[in-house]
């Protein structure tokens, strides 16, 4: 019988990832292009291929469509790695994914939750004296 562990093809963990969040506030090529080169200062190596999640939330209702392949290359060119897309509507949310890109779904935070009120202790019943414990005066 052998003493070797056996080992599993695949183990799945919990892990924490941290990510850039990159809040859109606009979807136009040239001026994304031109914001990032700000940012950056043109150095190559402003980020170190950190994971990127792009937040649409800010975008208005009628914001231009978003030329997804080139938001990812431009991203992709400044060592960021796009890999979720954060408040996106129900609308957006086949096309995100078909380019890729998860769906990161803020948690909303749960109402709190009414305390459930305990009896307030009760005092201890008050013992009678019964009439024959009380004694008559000499």
């Amino acid at each position: 019988m052998s003493t070797t562990p056996v080992r599993k093809p695949i183990e799945i963990k919990i892990s924490t990832v941290v990510a850039v969040a990159a809040i859109l506030n606009d979807t136009s090529m040239p001026a994304l292009q031109e914001a990032m080169a700000q940012l950056t200062g043109g150095a190559a190596d402003y980020f170190d291929d950190e994971f990127a999640i792009l937040d649409i939330g800010q975008l208005t209702q009628d914001h231009p469509p978003i030329d997804w392949p080139a938001l990812i290359a431009l991203f992709k060119s400044h060592r960021l790695t796009p890999v979720a897309v954060r408040n996106a509507p129900p609308a957006l949310e086949a096309e995100i994914i078909s380019h890729g890109l998860s769906l990161d779904v803020v948690a909303k935070p749960r109402p709190p939750r009414p305390r459930r009120r305990l009896p307030s202790p009760r005092p201890p019943p008050r013992r009678r004296r019964s009439s024959s414990s009380r004694r008559a005066a000499p």
